[in-house]
């Protein structure tokens, strides 16, 4: 095992970098010492130099547990890059490609070996874990492991059985937010013992945060973005969202582009270099843009949809201002968006009914019976399948997401790219001119048309980029950069290809019961789902508390007012609430706006929180409230 004064030999070897960043040397130090350790950084704070650090300093392997296949992969490239030999396993590889790493990791030619949560639960994988030689088990992105998260994840519960199996191991389980409830609730489940919670402050000094409650918001966000320069994000909740706003944004002269998970890992490669290189200034995304995403000079983030949370929205937030310059999140606000956010809340926890009609839909349309059932991945029907179940697509995921949970299917979360079309827009005459006067162009276009035949001319082709680049001899990017190129020239025709979900069936039709799909537990979700939304719109509705404060309370953090947002420099009419006469109609406006009861004595003064206690103390004697030993707060009786 490497020395303590070693680290920052490791850290600059690889790295580069001649320092660490606060709390990274002491989290690290604490693992090497064989403590567990809970470190919550905020984004941009650096997690996974924590555990990468501190895995090389073992000089044996480092497990890491990852819960996204495209974050693995993303991670292993990044140290492979810096010449640290890593790895991972999961449901995109062969089983004898698993075997080979696995042997390979027996032979100790890793560093790292990350994967899934349900690797844990195969018999083969926990068998072999005695004999590697293991130095760190790695939990990233641990909030997951939690019920009062923001995306639980079940499997996560079975990470708890690398403690039974490797005792002596140090645990370190990292994550960018979360509540002190979810902090009790990750050392609980991973088993931690006396572990050593280091916690970065939440606040971040340099970002102005603000919200802007207007009715033409893109007029708005047309103004803010040409006020401040710099590169930018603009984060919206779908797919559809990204093209039309991107689009928009272009007719006002704005270098932009659409990211989402739809586009090709083609197309978001290419996107991302781009936009790291800034050659493209602004980003117009979901939330697939951003997890490992480090550009350290984003001068603004701007939400143009509402977040279902204060854990989404202050990760997406803090992607803003990474290098400590000043930076502006900013939040475009009207009443319309907390009716659409309530309809997503719905949609994503769809009601029974809508369970057991898309699940039998999902079945007729495959021909699933009680006996037999296609055991190969399958392509999601949307279209047919929202149809014939009377069901949004948003519904359909969930419902997807559900029973992939209670292992009735598997759905994939690699997603599975969809062929490019294309269609030539000229006459074979004025295209054999095109050629003549662009040859360069003769070798895509007449390979094409070799493959396709004339038909091209009339009809639409299908087609996989890497088969036809491969016949030309050029990249995948470099014959998508030509297709482009040609569409705008009027060549051709070109769309490029998509990305989508499969999913399998595990099981022959079942009896759908409450039992099966845990819905006791399904509920639960639901209703913390309901008051962590809730807390996202008092956070967006309160004209009279700091922003940065109230992040910070949020997360369980004392701090002062910051001075520098939309309501402390007094952009809004009313300034920060210090002492007025207290009317109970307007704390019980507030007593059902707050999910905690620490975030509602948050909105008061020393002197007013003892008449608040009062109140409550009578609500609670006449039952129609209740505060569980966490402090959440639950409404027995509309008021």
């Amino acid at each position: 095992m490497a020395r303590v004064s070693d680290l920052e030999i490791i850290l600059k070897h690889y790295w580069g970098y001649p320092a660490f960043r606060p709390l990274q040397k002491e989290i690290i130090t604490a693992a090497l010492e064989g403590n567990d350790v809970l470190a919550i950084l905020p984004t941009g704070g650096g997690k996974s130099i924590c555990y990468q650090v501190a895995g090389l300093a073992t000089q044996k392997l480092c497990i890491v547990i990852s819960p996204l296949i495209a974050l693995m992969k993303d991670q292993v490239e990044q140290l492979q890059r810096r010449n640290i030999a890593a790895t991972y396993i999961n449901s995109t590889l062969s089983p004898e490609e698993i075997q080979k790493r696995l042997n390979n990791a027996l032979q100790g030619k890793y560093a790292f070996l990350y994967c899934a949560p349900e690797r844990l639960q195969t018999e083969s994988f926990l068998q072999l874990l005695p004999q590697l030689s293991v130095g760190l088990i790695a939990v990233d992105e641990a909030h997951c492991i939690s019920q009062w998260g923001h995306d639980f994840r079940p499997s996560y519960r079975k990470i708890a059985v690398l403690r039974e199996v490797l005792k002596d191991v140090p645990i370190m389980a990292l994550t960018a937010s979360a509540t002190p409830q979810v902090q009790r609730d990750i050392c609980e489940q991973l088993q931690m013992k006396q572990p050593k919670v280091f916690i970065k402050t939440f606040t971040r000094p340099n970002l102005r945060y603000s919200v802007l409650y207007e009715q033409n918001r893109l007029q708005k966000m047309v103004e803010i973005l040409e006020k401040v320069p710099g590169s930018a994000i603009v984060y919206v909740r779908s797919r559809r969202a990204t093209q039309q706003l991107s689009q928009t944004l272009r007719h006002y002269g704005f270098s932009v582009a659409a990211y989402h998970a739809g586009l090709s890992s083609l197309m978001r490669n290419a996107i991302q270099e781009q936009w790291l290189k800034d050659q493209i200034r602004i980003m117009v995304a979901t939330n697939a843009f951003g997890m490992g995403i480090d550009k350290p000079d984003v001068r603004t983030v701007i939400h143009w949809d509402l977040p279902p949370d204060l854990e989404s929205y202050y990760q997406e937030a803090g992607r803003a201002g990474r290098d400590g310059k000043v930076a502006f999140p900013v939040l475009l606000y009207h009443a319309q968006l907390k009716r659409k956010a309530w309809k997503q809340w719905q949609e994503r926890y769809p009601q029974w009914d809508v369970f057991v009609r898309c699940y039998q839909a999902l079945c007729d349309l495959f021909q699933v019976d009680a006996k037999t059932f296609p055991k190969q991945p399958l392509p999601i029907p949307w279209e047919a399948w929202k149809k014939r179940s009377k069901a949004s697509i948003t519904q359909l995921f969930h419902v997807l997401k559900r029973l992939d949970q209670q292992g009735i299917i598997a759905l994939s979360d690699e997603l599975e790219s969809l062929q490019a079309q294309v269609q030539l827009s000229l006459t074979p005459q004025n295209l054999e001119r095109f050629i003549k006067k662009y040859p360069e162009h003769q070798g895509v276009l007449s390979t094409l048309l070799r493959q396709f035949g004339g038909t091209l001319f009339h009809t639409p082709a299908k087609f996989l980029l890497e088969k036809v680049a491969t016949s030309i001899g050029i990249s995948e990017q470099a014959l998508h950069d030509t297709l482009v190129y040609l569409a705008q020239l009027g060549v051709l025709r070109y769309e490029p290809p998509t990305n989508t979900y499969t999913f399998q069936f595990l099981l022959p039709r079942q009896r759908l019961t409450k039992a099966l799909l845990n819905w006791e537990e399904f509920l639960f979700l639901k209703e913390q789902a309901k008051q962590r939304l809730q807390a996202m719109i008092v956070y967006a509705e309160d004209k009279t508390r700091c922003r940065s404060q109230s992040i910070a309370q949020y997360f369980g953090e004392n701090a002062e007012v910051c001075g520098k947002c939309d309501v402390c420099s007094g952009r809004h009419t009313s300034k920060i609430a210090n002492t007025s006469s207290l009317r109970f109609e307007d704390f019980i406006i507030t007593l059902q706006r707050s999910p905690t009861l620490s975030h509602l004595l948050s909105h008061y003064t020393a002197q007013e929180q003892k008449q608040v206690k009062k109140w409550l103390r009578h609500l609670l004697d006449e039952e129609k409230i209740a505060i569980t030993e966490e402090g959440y707060i639950k409404l027995l009786q509309s008021f």
